[in-house]
């Protein structure tokens, strides 16, 4: 049997939705049709306004009605297709709003209203509770270059990117107008200079290449610039309203503290939230203090797979511990000590030696060889090819005062030397140094120098005998190594090497071997300035308006050597003068254009008769004690020079054959009895008495590269008197006095680190801005 369905309900639906959809269509055609805009709101305001709304509470039931419909209507809006034109509705409103001063004051305090309601949602830190650094399990990595950008890009991207794009773009919005002057000032000079230059289009284009580089490195100077400022304000804001994120006050905190900030300027940059409390900064020191103490452990540990102990560099420190309120226990006494660093050599250059020219019995065979060695004058006078080697020394400083001054080539070829030739270079490289804690004992007697061997073994934590059964190096100035020899002579004989110390090597420190030398040196050839007829090193001086103050004191090197190299170059400067025939005539404002062979001829010429042995033969011929007098001084100033130039550019070569030459001077040079004596026993130490190995790894020790840059060497003594000054005059002078024991573990042992933490923001400042070629 079949069942029929009835359709009658289906059928009734279609019915009534067409019924609908064609009322909807009549009520739609009996509207009015316009055609302009301004009748179409027109007349939906008539009809708005017929149903007693305003358009006001239209668009506000609009966007708030919770009716399907309505809701559905108005899905696009906070849509990503729609955001563009509901901004651009919220755009017409802030114009309306803001036709006046008044409507613009109002909209201002809505844009604050809702800008504190966006700060306040951020900076809140991981799980509300920030991420907090411990001032007592700080390490060295929390100050590299990488933490500090984690840090930063944390607070700018994370934690608070609403506050940074604000601060940067009203620091970018400032900057505006001045790099529009710039470029307009660009653009018009550039326009002016080419109608009015005779150049070449070549030349005119990369002046404006140059010109438009230099701008840009501007600009990219102010964006960075503009970049730390925002990110360390939101860093202050961050930290001021959750103080567990503490990053950024904390490193600050240390960095104030490496610079020298005393505590009461500290303490108000504490209060404003730009860094942490001078007592946390302290125990991050401390914390410091504690990791560099187990590094140096593991330093000077002894190791079988090394093949060399590091080296020891030792030098005295002495300063005052003033008390201002004194009493019967509390009295301004002097403070002694010593201090220094173990440096461990170049792994590279210990692959390449024989390991056996490093062990104990190798040295033993090799002092016991030459213990009887009878010294030959041709042991320490130069060699022919030393001779030849020194000639193109004094040419090159001889070129490089007649390029400066006189001349400039036309070709490239032949190329003037302006430096010697290498002999035997080191390579530049950030050396691997680690500081010992600052010892109270001086090494200023025997006893002193057995107090401070007491301290490095306690620091090392190493027994007496396995320190002193290895063979050991020792750098210091001359006073520490012949205290060293005397405490060595004190104990002999003694079968034990923690007793004869047999096993221990003393090495002359090269900076104070210049200096003593250079001053020795610049006092025979001083003269006497109260003589006006006396033609000494003195009237140079005076003449080029230089204090000619007599160097009898030890105070600054670094000065007397620098005037060294001016008295020096002037001379050659006259010398040159007076082969070109112009010994009468003022310098030309512009450097005169020869050829190389021309400029050859006249450094030749200008060595031959001035600097050359015949030049000095004969002086001696026509026994003319002036001009005698005045050849020794041009040729004793030049090897100052060369010293100071061969240490700079790390070539122990150089260095050496400097030294050879000072051997056989410092036998008839006054105040030089000392080292008459120990330089020449260095230089037959380290050229022919050590075994071939511990040479090669004592000489490529004597010079270090801190930065790792080449041309940047110091000598290893110099680098510890920096150190030294750093910590008697910086980190002294902090407002609280000298406190011995805080030199001793907070600073002494850190010098390095907080140090680095300055070198470290410098080149974080300058990291873009050094890619561009300036800072």
């Amino acid at each position: 049997m079949l069942i029929h369905t009835s359709p009658s309900k289906n059928y009734n639906h279609r019915v009534s939705h067409t019924s609908r959809a064609n009322n909807r269509y009549q009520s739609f055609s009996t509207l009015p049709t316009f055609h302009t805009q301004h009748q179409k709101i027109n007349h939906i305001c008539s009809v708005i306004r017929h149903h007693e709304i305003t358009p006001k509470k239209f668009i506000d039931g609009f966007l708030n009605n919770m009716d399907p419909a309505i809701i559905t209507k108005r899905c696009m809006w906070g849509s990503e297709r729609g955001a563009t034109s509901t901004f651009e509705v919220v755009e017409s409103i802030r114009k309306c709003i803001c036709s006046d001063p008044a409507g613009r004051l109002r909209w201002q305090e809505y844009i604050l209203s809702q800008a504190k309601e966006c700060i306040k949602r951020e900076g809140r830190g991981r799980a509300r509770r920030g991420p907090f650094q411990s001032s007592n399990s700080v390490t060295a990595d929390f100050f590299s270059l990488d933490s500090k950008a984690l840090r930063e890009e944390a607070t700018c991207e994370k934690e608070m990117p609403f506050l940074y794009s604000l601060i940067k773009s009203r620091l970018v919005g400032t900057q505006d107008s001045v790099e529009d002057n710039e470029s307009n000032n660009f653009d018009s000079n550039d326009l002016s200079g080419s109608e009015s230059s005779n150049s070449s289009d070549e030349e005119t284009t990369e002046a404006i290449h140059a010109k438009k580089g230099a701008l840009d490195r501007r600009g990219t100077r102010k964006n960075l610039r503009t970049h730390v400022v925002a990110a360390n304000l939101c860093a202050i804001v961050q930290y001021v309203s959750n103080r567990r994120v503490n990053g950024f006050p904390l490193m600050n905190s240390v960095y104030f503290l490496a610079t020298g900030v005393s505590e009461r300027v500290a303490t108000y940059l504490s209060f404003i939230g730009l860094c942490s409390s001078r007592k946390a900064a302290n125990s991050a020191l401390a914390s410091l203090g504690r990791k560099a103490e187990e590094e140096l452990i593991r330093k000077i540990a002894i190791s079988s797979s090394s093949l060399m102990n590091p080296i020891i560099c030792i030098d005295n420190i002495d300063f005052e511990q003033s008390v201002h309120s004194k009493s019967a226990e509390k009295q301004s006494r002097m403070f002694h000590g010593t201090w220094g660093y173990v440096h461990n050599p170049d792994p590279k250059i210990l692959e390449t030696l024989n390991p056996l020219d490093f062990s104990v019995q190798s040295y033993r065979d090799a002092i016991a060889k030459w213990a009887n060695m009878s010294i030959q004058p041709h042991m320490l006078i130069p060699s022919k090819d030393e001779n030849k080697h020194f000639s193109l020394v004094i040419k090159s400083q001889i070129s490089r005062v007649l390029f400066q001054y006189v001349v400039t080539q036309t070709g490239k070829f032949p190329q003037i030397p302006v430096s010697p030739p290498e002999i035997d270079p080191i390579t530049p490289q950030v050396p691997d140094i680690t500081m010992l804690k600052l010892m109270l004992a001086s090494d200023n007697s025997a006893e002193g120098i057995s107090e401070v061997f007491q301290g490095i073994l306690q620091q090392s934590k190493i027994e007496k005998k396995d320190f002193f059964d290895q063979l050991r190096v020792f750098e210091g100035d001359l006073g520490t190594c012949m205290y060293i020899e005397s405490l060595r002579a004190l104990r002999r004989p003694s079968s034990y090497p923690q007793d004869s110390m047999s096993n221990c090597i003393t090495i002359m420190g090269a900076a104070h071997t210049l200096w003593n030398f250079a001053q020795a040196i610049f006092l025979l050839h001083f003269g006497n300035n109260s003589d006006a007829q006396d033609l000494g090193a003195w009237h140079s001086m005076s003449s080029l308006g230089i204090p000619s103050d007599r160097p009898n004191t030890k105070k600054d090197f670094t000065l007397m050597i620098s005037n060294m190299t001016k008295v020096h170059e002037a001379n050659i400067l006259n010398c040159l003068m007076i082969v070109m025939g112009a010994e009468n005539t003022p310098l030309p404002k512009e450097k005169v254009p020869l050829s190389g062979a021309q400029i050859e001829e006249i450094v030749g010429n200008c060595y031959t008769r001035f600097f050359s042995p015949f030049a000095l033969r004969e002086a001696q011929a026509k026994k003319d004690a002036k001009h005698i007098n005045l050849l020794l001084r041009f040729r004793d100033f030049a090897t100052v020079v060369e010293c100071n130039r061969a240490m700079r550019a790390g070539d122990v070569g150089r260095l050496i054959n400097i030294w050879r030459q000072w051997s056989v001077m410092a036998q008839g040079i006054k105040g030089l009895t000392k080292y008459a004596i120990h330089l020449p026993r260095l230089v037959l130490l380290i050229t022919k008495v050590l075994p071939q190995g511990l040479q090669a790894v004592i000489k490529h020790s004597l010079l270090v590269s801190p930065s790792g840059r080449p041309g940047h060497f110091v000598a290893k003594d110099h680098y510890l008197e920096i150190k030294n000054y750093w910590l008697k005059y910086i980190y002294n002078q902090t407002g609280r006095g000298t406190e011995i024991k805080r030199l001793v573990d907070l600073y002494s042992i850190n010098i390095l680190t907080v140090r680095n933490v300055v070198l470290i923001h410098i080149s974080h400042i300058c990291k873009q801005v050094l890619t561009h070629g300036y800072c």
